[in-house]
């Protein structure tokens, strides 16, 4: 049964707003860390996959790793296409709809 965010008391929504917050927060810090170390590699769809595992030396060496498919990652040679891709903070489905809410509207317009 679906329930609505009215129907749940006020404790249980705020359980809902903290779990929610604490996983936009983690979601926006994976995003943030690949980021900040991949700004200029370009490994093809790899840059921003979930899978990827990553280090840079001290002279600015990038050494990457998929952790899906366990092979080292080449500049060289960039992938176009993995059966496993998942780009960073992208939520599977089962995740979101257990995330969601029904959030009843006051009155019958929706949109502009």
């Amino acid at each position: 049964m679906i329930k609505r965010y009215r129907d749940f008391d006020e404790d249980s929504r705020d359980n809902m707003e903290t779990e929610l917050s604490a996983v936009s927060t983690d979601l926006k810090n994976r995003q943030n860390r690949r980021k900040r170390t991949f700004d200029k590699v370009d490994l093809g769809i790899c840059h921003d996959c979930d899978s990827l595992e990553c280090v840079k030396t001290e002279f600015g060496n990038v050494l990457a790793r998929c952790d899906s498919f366990g092979i080292q990652l080449s500049r060289t040679e960039k992938m176009i296409e993995c059966t496993e891709y998942k780009q960073t903070g992208q939520l599977e489905l089962w995740q979101m709809q257990e995330m969601a809410y029904i959030i009843e509207l006051k009155g019958n317009t929706v949109g502009f």
